[in-house]
């Protein structure tokens, strides 16, 4: 019973730390557009272009093409929504279920 209930929390701090992480991202795209005034939130083109093993991959895809197609179309998203959104599923998922009410007779 303490293994479950020990897995389940650290699930729980596992999912918070990824949405937190997302919304760190966030900030820092907001503290970069205050500085500069021009908005260039993290992507996933921006990720992936950034390392020579992955760029060849993203321009001449010889395998993976579903997933290659999968990124190409999500490429301009920012990182921080993706980050928070996957976040926010994992501490909905892993909300800690009550039990119905049973019926009790009063009498």
């Amino acid at each position: 019973m303490y293994v479950r209930t020990a897995a389940a929390v650290l699930w729980r701090a596992f999912g918070l730390g990824v949405f937190l992480s997302g919304a760190g991202l966030a900030v820092y795209a907001v503290v970069q557009w205050l500085q500069t005034a021009h908005w260039q939130p993290l992507t996933i083109n921006g990720l992936l272009t950034g390392w020579t093993g992955t760029r060849d991959w993203v321009f001449h895809p010889r395998t993976w093409l579903g997933l290659h197609r999968v990124i190409m179309s999500a490429r301009t998203v920012p990182v921080f929504v993706i980050v928070m959104l996957l976040g926010g599923a994992l501490l909905v998922f892993s909300t800690p279920r009550r039990p119905l009410p049973t019926w009790r007779d009063p009498w």
